[in-house]
């Protein structure tokens, strides 16, 4: 979507039905990228590259596609832009109590870093009044496959889709340390 700010977008969706493509932003790393709706929900992503199986699809089934929602309970979409010369999508939705903002991006890493290699960071900001927050987060990784694992990390809630298996003794390159059997 170039567009910098759009209100005209269509009407939220029927239970069941689909928006239109040009409803969806897009954010990306450049290995791989979320289209995210006007109501805050991510319905497609194939992850962590553009090749690998998808995370979530709701865009191709909404009943067992999986995908994940941030938005305000009670609330209406209000408008949608992207930082000026950025892939940064910021969505705003509007309720009689309050406003709010969803910042959705995923942020370019080069590989030396001890940050991870791939990220989405969906920051919410109440922005007037007060806000309630409704978050629904279904993965449905590798097509609906397999069954992902949340695990909180501070204050964090991170979604663990990879698994890594070292045999004892050999070097893990993924974290650059070196597998020990447990004792």
């Amino acid at each position: 979507m170039s567009v910098q700010e759009n209100q005209s977008l269509t009407e939220a969706p029927l239970e069941g039905s689909f928006p239109p493509i040009g409803d969806y932003g897009i954010i990306g790393d450049c290995r791989s990228a979320a289209l995210i709706s006007k109501h805050g929900s991510i319905d497609w992503l194939c992850w962590p590259r553009f090749d690998s199986p998808s995370v979530f699809a709701a865009l191709l089934d909404r009943e067992r596609g999986g995908s994940w929602s941030i938005s305000l309970a009670n609330g209406d979409f209000l408008s949608r832009a992207y930082l000026p010369n950025t892939n940064i999508l910021e969505t705003r939705f509007e309720a009689p109590s309050g406003t709010m903002t969803l910042t959705d991006l995923m942020p370019v890493r080069e590989n030396t870093s001890l940050v991870p290699d791939h990220e989405i960071i969906r920051q919410v900001a109440c922005t007037s009044g007060e806000a309630e927050i409704q978050v629904v987060m279904e993965p449905r990784v590798k097509y609906g496959e397999a069954t992902p694992r949340l695990e909180r990390r501070g204050s964090a809630i991170v979604l663990l889709i990879l698994r890594l298996s070292v045999l004892p003794g050999h070097p893990c390159r993924a974290c650059r340390a070196a597998a020990h059997p447990p004792e």
